[in-house]
């Protein structure tokens, strides 16, 4: 059940890849022993083969996937229609199959999802039952990942306006290839600041899950019950508007 099309958050990723990926290892591999070298390479590896799978692997109900293959079953395109929701009677008009509560149906991915959590833009596919733990793994993976290489890189930049000759980095200024030494801190600026808001953003999403695990809430039910409350609080200012409108229409 492939999607259509890339989005430009995709684009977007898969180009900082690209561009990241020689700027990282140039930056921290003339400081790595072989056993990190290929400590490094094996996780960076890991990481986009979880990205890889979370964006080809359909998180679609299994019923539907039973019905596609065995019945060829070719679902009608999302057509959003005033006064009418997708699923009624817990049954989904598009894909024709019988849902559990917590199922809802991606106009994205144009399939019910079980216990959807949300649709992740930058795989371009929905969160649900099927790969929540393996989203949850990314996660987790690109914070460490992202963690450790600030570091090493932040190490790097001190070292070297430190003048420090001690340590993990040690640098040869009188070093003939001046401009490879610049090159090397330059790389390492740039990891400092791309993995610092790495860090960060997968960090706060990481925070963001663990307290949507103790509510027991997804995504979808958090975002959702935020709405119905501001919705709820500004029909209060409203009501409250028109009672006072009222009583000093009348005094």
């Amino acid at each position: 059940m492939l999607r259509s099309g890339i989005t430009n958050y995709q684009c977007f990723s898969y180009i900082l890849t690209i561009f990241m990926l020689p700027i990282t290892f140039s930056a921290v591999w003339p400081i790595f022993t072989p056993y990190l070298s290929v400590a490094f390479v094996v996780i960076f590896i890991y990481i986009y083969i979880l990205v890889i799978i979370l964006t080809i692997k359909d998180s679609c109900v299994p019923e539907l996937t039973r019905k596609t293959k065995e019945e060829n079953f070719v679902r009608k395109k999302f057509k959003s229609e005033p006064g009418r929701h997708v699923i009624e009677n817990s049954k989904c008009n598009i894909c024709e199959i019988t849902v559990q509560k917590e199922t809802k149906h991606c106009k994205r991915c144009n399939y019910c999802v079980a216990k959807f959590d949300h649709h992740c833009v930058w795989l371009n596919n929905c969160i649900g039952e099927a790969n929540y733990r393996l989203f949850m793994l990314l996660i987790i993976s690109m914070s460490f990942i992202a963690f450790c290489t600030f570091i090493i890189s932040s190490y790097i930049l001190i070292a070297w306006f430190s003048r420090s000759k001690n340590g993990l980095v040690s640098i040869n200024y009188d070093n003939e290839w001046t401009w490879m030494r610049i090159l090397w801190v330059v790389s390492a600026a740039v990891c400092v600041f791309v993995y610092f808001f790495t860090f960060v953003t997968t960090t706060h999403l990481l925070y963001f899950h663990i307290r949507l695990y103790k509510l027991g809430m997804t995504t979808y039910k958090f975002i959702v019950s935020k709405r119905r409350a501001k919705v709820g609080h500004i029909g209060q200012i409203s009501t409250v508007s028109q009672t006072n409108t009222r009583t000093y229409s009348q005094a």
